[in-house]
């Protein structure tokens, strides 16, 4: 009897372990961050998103793409400072803020996954925005005549390499998919010339016309993004993102505004030119 019961017992307790009953089952199927992952696909998104070690089939190579808007908010298009004191002259101060409108962002490029958290990016981009009518000084009257033009648009091709750093965060209902990330870049990028158009003041002495103001060229670029992601396809994400992002000054153009040019008043106004922006993109990314 005794023999019979012991044979019993250890039959039982192997059943329990190969069917995943015991303390080495499993049942509880592969994990990713602090949930459980479905155990019919070891390589289904979530898996893949949240860097799965037991995933066999691991995404090393990205495509991605993003659009979305671009905001000015810090930035000065002209310096009054820097103008020469001149009896009954009051130069312009506008910001960058002031000169442009919101601007339109694209953006298209890849990255590498480094491991399952960290990921280098690389993104060329285009981005745009409207420029503003400004007052670029007034002379005291009677009558006080101000001197007015459009800031022609602002156009930026650019080129950025960076590191993006996922985290995992605790699981909690209707957010376990979701992954938060933060992103550090350095680029370049190439501004388009800036001129004043429709050039003007009002007694009639200038009236019309266009004025250089920046010599178009390569400025430097950094950006800080933060952002999160969210599986929509096997192999698919979409994420929304904002941060910051400065871009350098370009090169006054003294052809007009400048010593013996059309409106030598000014010279000094146009030393600006640097720029914080705030992006808010909509992003998509395809893991190969």
């Amino acid at each position: 009897m005794r023999i019979l019961l012991t044979g019993t017992a250890a039959i039982a307790l192997s059943g329990c372990s190969f069917l995943g009953l015991g303390a080495g089952g499993y049942s509880h199927g592969p994990s990713y961050g602090h949930a459980l992952a479905p155990s019919y696909d070891r390589c289904n998104p979530y898996a893949g998103l949240n860097g799965n070690a037991a995933c066999t089939r691991t995404s090393t190579w990205n495509v991605e793409g993003a659009i979305g808007q671009e905001y000015m908010v810090d930035g000065d298009f002209t310096t009054p400072g820097d103008v020469a004191a001149f009896p009954g002259l009051t130069p312009g101060a506008v910001s960058m803020k002031d000169a442009y409108n919101a601007g339109t962002r694209y953006e298209l490029g890849g990255s590498y996954t480094v491991n399952p958290n960290r990921k280098i990016t690389a993104m060329a981009s285009y981005s745009s925005a409207s420029g503003n009518d400004v007052a670029l000084g007034t002379l005291a009257g009677p009558p006080a005549n101000t001197l007015r033009g459009t800031a022609s648009d602002y156009n930026a091709f650019g080129l950025e390499a960076g590191v993006r750093q996922y985290f995992r965060p605790r699981q909690a209902p209707l957010v376990h998919s979701l992954r938060p990330y933060v992103e550090a870049r350095l680029g370049a990028a190439k501004i388009d010339d800036i001129t004043i158009e429709n050039l003007r003041d009002n007694n009639g002495a200038v009236n019309g016309g266009s004025a250089n103001f920046y010599e178009g060229g390569w400025v430097p670029t950094a950006a800080g993004m933060i952002g999160v992601e969210a599986p929509i396809f096997q192999r698919a994400t979409l994420g929304l993102e904002t941060g910051i992002r400065y871009r350098g000054s370009l090169d006054a153009d003294t052809t007009d505004f400048g010593p013996g040019g059309g409106v030598a008043i000014l010279s000094g106004i146009n030393n600006g030119s640097s720029n914080l922006t705030v992006p808010v993109n909509l992003r998509a990314r395809y893991r190969f």
